[in-house]
């Protein structure tokens, strides 16, 4: 049952962060489908349930036929036009209430979702889990590897009374007696301590989770190694591949030029960078930013500022005089003026040549030849690995791709209150080795 909200105000302190946390853990304890109303939600800091939406724990429900406004006192919520409504079914003739969106949003539990959440915060392994489930409201974990060895983890929810829970866990004790196993609940369980012990001894611990964090408290005797804490935001190299960590979830992507592009992106977050830049591995000073652009070209006896300042009117410019002293060549051949045709061919051939080199034969500068390249490289990397990380995990794939700008400059734009840890390799590869011949 929807737990009382008022529908003309919601006022609440967002100083307590984990209220929302405490919430979440008496419905889990209280009821097998639990919900969760909007109006709970929106009194507390947005950063202490905004997670649950994100990673799926809490997803959207369907209006309620119904929702509870006081002790005792029910609306029937009905939709009208854009808005909805309610009616105090226990008057003879009610008077229809304006409801907002706010009042009849509710968002539902979703349990394999949590699961996932919880094992990501906890460090523990779901791919090994070798039971599906005990019974219901037994949900398994996974395994967790601890300093006395592997422990099964199993999560409990809404088993009932202390009489149902100590049944169902001896269950486990005596379907699986070879291993040793964990059973966290939401909220401790009101059981007797007799029951405890026995059950520990059978090879059945129990904890609970740490409303502030979600965090299992491990029992002293199963001598867990520390949680370690990973950050909301992060993308962390790992030898050979690059782990993506997004508000409680992540994926992991073999190393990839595009993944290290970002990476270099998330570094300077708000700072811009050119295509050039990224495949050089730094950023350079305004002032040095020309000739940092300009390594590695082939300029032979013409300067940096000759190729930065040329342009696509000069190299036109520059086409249309050689035309022009072609043209003018003939004309003195056929005038019999030979000696004069000679001199200015070969000035205009000299002319032709450096065009060539500055220009290249389409007219670009070899500075700007360049540039494009860069850019059409560097674009091409990034879209591919966005690709791949969609493909792992869409949600986050998609949290990186709106926080990137590939335009020129490129930047990575975080949201407010965003903070992401990069943890770069020692040596950055961001460009392609050449193939040896």
């Amino acid at each position: 049952m929807p737990t009382t909200c008022s529908i003309t105000s919601v006022v609440g302190s967002s100083s307590v962060t984990n209220a929302v946390h405490q919430l979440l853990l008496s419905r889990l304890d209280a009821t097998p489908a639990p919900t969760v109303r909007l109006c709970d939600l929106l009194p507390h800091s947005e950063s202490s349930w905004r997670p649950l939406l994100t990673s799926g724990v809490l997803v959207e429900a369907d209006t309620p036929d119904e929702i509870q406004v006081a002790p005792a006192r029910f609306l029937a919520v009905q939709k009208v036009g854009n808005g909805f409504v309610g009616f105090d079914s226990s008057e003879d003739y009610p008077t229809p209430q304006p409801l907002s969106r706010d009042d009849v949003t509710e968002y539902r539990v979703v349990i394999p979702a949590l699961l996932v959440y919880l094992r990501n915060l906890n460090s523990v392994d779901g791919r090994t889990a070798i039971y599906s489930s005990v019974n219901s409201g037994i949900h398994v974990m996974g395994r967790k590897t601890t300093a006395n060895g592997v422990v099964h983890v199993w999560l409990a929810l809404a088993l009932g009374s202390r009489d149902v829970i100590a049944a169902r866990l001896a269950l486990l004790a005596q379907e699986n007696s070879h291993s040793q196993h964990l059973v966290v609940f939401p909220i401790w369980p009101a059981i007797e301590s007799a029951t405890t012990t026995a059950l520990s001894k059978a090879g059945v611990l129990l904890a609970d989770l740490d409303p502030e964090s979600l965090v299992v408290r491990w029992p002293i005797t199963l001598n867990a190694e520390p949680t370690a804490i990973v950050p909301e935001y992060a993308l962390t190299w790992n030898g050979d591949t690059w782990r993506v960590d997004f508000l409680g979830d992540h994926t992991s992507v073999k190393e990839t030029l595009g993944l290290t592009y970002i990476a270099l992106l998330m570094s300077t977050p708000d700072g811009a960078w050119t295509p050039l830049e990224l495949q050089n591995g730094r950023r350079t000073s305004e002032a040095g930013t020309t000739e940092a652009m300009n390594q590695g070209l082939s300029v032979r006896s013409h300067t940096q500022s000759d190729l930065a300042k040329a342009s696509p009117h000069d190299a036109r410019m520059a086409r249309l005089k050689v035309a022009s002293d072609r043209r003018e060549i003939e004309q003195l051949r056929e005038q019999g003026r030979t000696t004069e045709a000679d001199e200015l061919e070969e000035i205009t051939d000299a002319l032709e040549s450096k065009n060539v080199h500055i220009f290249g034969l389409h007219g670009r500068t070899r500075f700007e030849g360049e540039r494009e390249k860069a850019r059409i490289a560097v674009r091409s990397n990034v879209e591919r690995t966005l690709k791949a990380i969609e493909g792992k995990h869409q949600a986050i794939g998609r949290a990186l791709r709106s926080r990137l700008h590939l335009g020129t400059p490129l930047s990575f734009n975080p949201q407010s209150g965003e903070r992401w840890h990069v943890r770069l390799p020692q040596k950055i590869r961001t460009s392609r080795p050449k193939l040896r011949k």
